[in-house]
């Protein structure tokens, strides 16, 4: 009978464990995620300035260059 009590005991701590492991995967894949969608904001936002400024700069070319 005490065997029995062990091996239920063993299987609720595997399957807490279980549970504890899958749930802090969960959280870091999330994290992750979260992170690189971040990142890619921040790129895009980046090449939209310079683009931005390539703009201005080509602006200002024309029209110096077109009045000198």
């Amino acid at each position: 009978m005490g065997l029995i009590w062990v091996g239920i005991a063993v299987l609720d701590y595997n399957i807490f464990i279980g549970i504890q492991r899958q749930d802090i995967e969960n959280r870091l894949l999330d994290h992750i995620g979260l992170q690189a969608e971040l990142l890619q904001r921040k790129t895009r936002s980046a090449v939209f300035d310079l683009y931005y400024i390539a703009g201005l700069i080509k602006e200002y070319h024309q029209s110096s260059g077109g009045s000198g």
